[in-house]
């Protein structure tokens, strides 16, 4: 029984020292699977981010319904390849674990790839025996001291231009580009619809643009269907230009614009759709008169001058102020037309005086009625309440001179 026990025990240590090496090279081989994953899934990860930024660019909406079926096609048959070949390679060898395992002790010992090795012919020469297993005892000595390595994929050296650092920087950047559109962008990618090609199916930049005198900005419509306000006489430009845009209600095409190709002035409520498939219904704000009033009685001087004192105001300013007398006809012609004189338009709406002096026009001393009419850049008049007045004229101290205007 001794015996049986002593024969038996030798085969239990080698056992042992065997399970050492295989719990080793396990260990390797899923090192060396994390690293031919991580560099597929980087690989992969590059190729997505060259497909994002072709298509957040706008990229497939400039092109045919044939260049996105192929460039859809080639993006997909690069990353299928990738994938293909990765599970072409199979498995991690076992050469390979015990290489990695080798490459991380000091020296020529190469523990691993030994232990992994066997006598050449089995022989019962104690002598052999005894040197063969003190040599595997050495072999597994250092193979426990020997550390796993981490998993290193090694990316920069397959990767010597950083393609996938060019790839993140430029899908940011379209990311930025595209704005809120990236998800109608990249779904661009996937309209294979027939028979609509590149110029009819791309997005159409459409914008309004307020009359100069409002100070406005430009009103751009949204990457989406909608309502929307604009102010009466905005110009609406379209670009690229389409022969498909549908346009209803207050929206004529502009005369005033320089090219009148896809220019439209908006009169009224309208309604827009654009051949991408935005549809707009066109709120028309219409520009107010002006407001215009006397804040005081108006002033007679002493040389026969007037001041007024009045207030304008208006949504987008006023531009100019006018003092309009007229006349009852009486059905008689004039021989003068009633005096229309220019006042100083108020500075941001404010109040402001004006003097003018009518005491030598042909009407001071008749009745007149008189009117302030302010203007804004549109052309549109508001007017005050009419008052009735005579118009200052000289005072003649001389009889003679009195009586000749009188007769005038």
């Amino acid at each position: 029984m001794r015996k049986n026990q002593n024969k038996a025990a030798p085969s239990r240590k080698a056992s042992t020292r065997s399970r050492l090496l295989e719990a080793s090279l396990r260990r390797s081989t899923g090192a060396l699977a994390l690293e031919r994953l991580w560099r597929l899934a980087t690989a992969l990860a590059t190729l997505a981010l060259a497909f994002l930024t072709l298509s957040w660019l706008g990229l497939w909406r400039a092109a045919p319904v044939e260049a996105r079926v192929a460039g859809v096609a080639l993006f997909g048959f690069c990353g299928l390849f990738l994938i293909a070949k990765e599970i072409a390679r199979g498995w991690p060898g076992r050469r390979a674990a015990l290489q990695r395992l080798d490459a991380a002790t000091d020296g020529s010992l190469r523990p691993a790839a030994s232990l992994d090795d066997a006598l050449a012919k089995q022989n019962d020469d104690p002598a052999t025996t005894a040197l063969w297993k003190l040599h595997r005892q050495r072999l597994e000595a250092a193979l426990a001291q020997t550390p796993i390595a981490a998993p290193d994929p090694q990316t920069p050296r397959r990767d010597p231009y950083a393609l996938r650092a060019f790839a993140l920087v430029a899908a940011i950047a379209a990311a930025f580009i595209a704005g809120d559109e990236k998800g109608a962008r990249l779904h661009a990618a996937f309209d294979w619809r027939g028979g609509r090609l590149m110029g009819e199916t791309a997005r159409i930049d459409a914008w309004f643009e307020p009359p100069a005198y409002t100070g406005r900005p430009a009103i751009m419509l949204a990457s989406e269907s909608g309502h929307v306000d604009v102010l009466v006489g905005a110009i609406l430009h379209l670009r690229p230009s389409t022969s498909r845009v549908s346009v209803e209600g207050g929206l004529a095409v502009s005369e005033q614009a320089e090219s009148k190709e896809n220019n439209y002035a908006l009169r009224g409520p309208a309604r827009l759709s654009l051949p991408d498939g935005r549809d707009f219904e066109i709120g028309a704000i219409a520009d107010q008169p002006p407001d215009i009033a006397l804040t005081d009685k108006i002033r007679i001087n002493a040389r026969g001058s007037m001041t007024f004192s009045y207030r304008a105001v208006d949504d987008y300013g006023v531009t100019g102020v006018d003092a309009i007398f007229s006349s009852a006809s009486n059905g008689r012609r004039a021989l003068y037309e009633p005096p229309r004189i220019a006042l100083a338009a108020p500075i941001n709406d404010g109040e402001t005086k004006a003097t003018v002096d009518l005491s030598d026009n042909p009407y001071a001393g008749a009745p007149l009625t008189l009117r302030l009419v302010a203007k804004d850049g549109g052309g549109n008049e508001g007017f005050s309440q009419a008052i009735e007045m005579i118009l200052p004229q000289r005072k003649f101290t001389k009889p003679l001179a009195r009586a000749l205007v009188e007769q005038r």
